[in-house]
Formats: structure tokens, sequence, C-alpha cells
């Protein structure tokens, strides 16, 4: 029975994909290749950017993309060549793929923008491919998809719908608006279209936030209503990338609250821990779709509820413990300011007028 099963999920993953599953491995592969190269090249004008004396804060950002690229690349690679009938695992190589084209944009547009008094050749359109692939959305549809690559059911093909038109709004107001880049103040859009101008500012003020809110909101929705519906093997996929999820929001939330009015050292250390949680993302998928080691996430739930709440305890404790301490201090030294004899206390009283005076 296993071994039917088998065959026909291999039958759909054909069907699905349109080609063979060895055909699958090669161009998962040539993926996972394509973008490690286009990261490796991004690394490597960033690298030279240090030498042009171009600024930290403008080349050190590609790291992030980077980092990320390379994750959802192997990941997607993974999945994509052990499940080809998983949409998921071409997604996560697709979106691989545009992380590191956004970190060779990013990349060689710092280097000349920055490195001359006169900007190099192509360092518009590098700002403008930066911007373009940022706002390219496809992780709504792996939340929207996951764990099996298909939707939850047919009531959520209107968010598909909308998760596609808000992704056709930003790709067109980004890649057209006329006018500087944000993040490129020094580059213009060579792609402008000043016909648009009138629709960008009702766009802006009214609809675009709450379109980019919706789609996201919406596919993190889809996995609840998954979670509530699921049992057994789907129900541990589901908590895998729900523990990512949590790790994300709270790096997020030590990043808005804590890294905003810190230093800069402790702000980029927080990006770091960011992205680092943001690579938990993919990883997770991958751990539940190719279903390694899956119950355990149990055991890293319990263990992470035990560890916080004992760390909680031992801050806790320790605060009370200085609390108690500086009372105990602080009532010692009144006690033996009051046990001094009053000639010695006048003359302390006298020393600190005359201090005071002198001062």
């Amino acid at each position: 029975m296993t071994h039917t099963v088998k065959n026909r999920e291999t039958d759909l993953g054909r069907i699905a994909v349109g080609m063979s599953p060895r055909a699958a491995r090669w161009l998962a592969l040539s993926s996972l290749v394509l973008s490690l190269l286009f990261a490796t090249a991004a690394l490597a004008i960033m690298i030279l950017g240090w030498s042009s004396e171009v600024p930290t804060n403008e080349t050190m950002p590609v790291l992030n993309p980077v980092l990320l690229a390379t994750v959802f690349s192997t990941v997607g690679a993974l999945v994509a060549s052990r499940r080809p009938e998983n949409v998921i695992g071409w997604l996560m190589c697709a979106t691989g793929l545009l992380l590191a084209l956004n970190a060779l944009a990013d990349s060689y547009a710092a280097h000349a923008l920055y490195s001359n008094p006169e900007p190099l050749l192509g360092g518009a359109f590098a700002a403008w491919a930066n911007v373009f692939t940022g706002n390219i959305g496809i992780f709504p549809f792996l939340l929207l998809l996951f764990p099996d690559g298909r939707l939850p059911s047919r009531r959520w093909r209107p968010v598909v719908w909308l998760v596609i038109g808000t992704t056709l709004a930003e790709i067109a107001f980004w890649a057209f608006a006329p006018g500087r880049f944000l993040g490129w103040p020094s580059a213009n859009n060579p792609f402008g279209i000043d016909a648009l101008k009138p629709f960008l500012d009702p766009y802006v003020s009214y609809a675009q936030t709450l379109l980019l809110v919706l789609a996201y909101l919406l596919p993190a929705s889809s996995l609840v209503a998954r979670f509530w519906r699921s049992q057994g093997v789907e129900r541990q996929q589901i908590k895998w990338i729900a523990g990512s999820g949590i790790l994300v929001a709270f790096a997020a939330t030590l990043l808005f609250v804590v890294g905003v009015r810190s230093s800069e050292l402790i702000e980029g250390v927080l990006w770091a821990f960011l992205t680092l949680a943001v690579c938990a993302i993919p990883a997770s998928m991958g751990v539940a779709i190719l279903r390694y080691r899956l119950w355990d996430i149990d055991l890293v739930v319990n263990r992470a509820l035990v560890y916080g709440a004992l760390t909680r305890a031992s801050l806790g404790s320790t605060c009370w413990w200085w609390a108690v301490s500086a009372c105990s201090c602080k009532r010692k030294a009144i006690c033996w300011f009051r046990s001094l004899p009053l000639d010695s206390s006048r003359c302390s009283s006298s020393l600190c007028v005359n201090g005071c005076s002198a001062s």
C-alpha cells in the first residue's frame, strides 16, 4: 500500500512540474548553483567597495540577502529534488534566486554610486534592479501552500488573487515610479513614467499599507486554520513553522523596541539576529516537508518553555536580590549615621555645608 501511494505521488509530481524526477533534481541543483554564484559575486563586489572607500553603511546590508539567499536556495533545492510534486521547494528556489539577484544589484549599485565622484555605468539600473527584486512577494504563497503545496480549501482562492494583485501593484509602483529611489538618493529611476504621478499619492496614502497587511496577514491566518483542522503529521509540520515565526516576532520586537534606542553596534547585532531568525523559516519548512526528526518539535518547544521559565525566574530572583541588597544597605547606612555622636554628625554636616559653599 505504501508503494502504491509513493508511485501515485511521483506521477502527480511529474504532472505538476512537467518533467522527470531526474530533470527536477538537475533543475533544483542548477538554481542552487546560480544563486550561490550571484551571492558570491555580491560578496566580491562588496569587498571591492571597501578598497574603494565605499561607506560601510552602504555595503554591509548586502550580507542580509546573501545569507537569506543561501539558506532559501539550499533548502529549496533539497526539497525540490526530493519532493518535486511539492511546489514549496520550487518557490523557495525562486525566493533564493531573487534574494541573490537583489544582493548582487545592491552590491553593484553601492559600488557604482559611491566609489567615485561620478556614478559608474549601470549604477541607476542596478539600483532599479535592487528595488524591483526586493518587492516581488513570494513569501505569502509559501504561507498559503505550506506544507503540502495546496490551498487549505477553495475558499482561499480570493486570497491568492489578492496576493497576486498586491504583488503586481507593488512591482508597478517601485519599477515605474518617476524620481529618485527610496534608499538610493543619488539615482533616478531610468524607467520612470511621469504619467503615473497622479496615481502614486492616492495609492501610497490609501491602498498600499492596507494591501500589504492583508497580503501577509491572511496567508498567515491560513496556517492557523490548517492547524485547528489538522492532526498527526500535518500538525507537527505546522508546529515547526510556528516556532520559527515566534522566533522572528521575538527578534523583530527586540530590534524595534531596544535596537532603535541603542547604539549602532547593538542595532547591528539585533539586525543580524533578526536575519538569522528569518533563516529559521526555510529551515523549519525543509524539516517539516522532508519529515526529518519531525516529532522533535515537541521536545524543542518544551525545552524552550522550560529554559524561558528558568531565565525569567533567574532574572527575577537577581533583580529581587539587588533590590533587597540596596534596601538593606540603605537601612544600614541610616542606622550607622544615627549612631554617630552629636558632634560627629555636626562635624559631617558642617563639612558638607563648607564643601557646598566652597564649590
